[in-house]
C-alpha cells in the first residue's frame, strides 16, 4: 500500500479534493498524477472530471477505498506504539544518530 493513500485518506475522508489541494502532499505532480490515475484504476478513488478551462479534476475514496480506512487506521496505530522498531531491531540510540 503506498504511503500517499494513506495520506489521502487520513487528510480528508469525506471530502473531495482537487490534484492541487492534495499536491503538498506528494510534492511532485507528475508523481501525483500518476499515483491517482493507478488508485483510481484499482478501484480505490472516484475521478471526476469538469469541462472547463483550466482542467478541473476532482478525486474522492471510492466505497472500495472506504473498505481499506479501518485496516489502515490500525495499521497507523500499531506503527505508534514503536512495536515494529523492536520487531526490526531499531533502537532509540540507532535512530538519534541517524538524525
Amino acid at each position: 500500500m503506498r504511503a500517499s493513500y494513506h495520506k489521502l485518506c487520513t487528510h480528508e475522508t469525506n471530502n473531495l479534493k482537487r490534484d492541487t489541494e492534495i499536491a503538498p502532499f506528494r510534492g511532485k505532480l507528475r508523481i501525483l498524477s500518476r499515483e491517482l490515475k493507478d488508485m483510481t484504476e484499482l478501484g480505490l478513488l472516484s475521478r471526476k472530471d469538469y469541462p472547463v478551462v483550466p482542467k478541473k479534476v476532482e478525486y474522492s475514496l471510492a466505497p472500495r477505498g472506504r473498505a481499506l480506512l479501518p485496516i489502515l487506521s490500525e495499521i497507523v496505530r500499531w506503527g505508534a506504539t514503536g512495536a515494529h522498531e523492536n520487531i526490526l531491531g531499531v533502537s532509540e540510540q540507532t535512530t538519534s544518530a541517524a538524525l
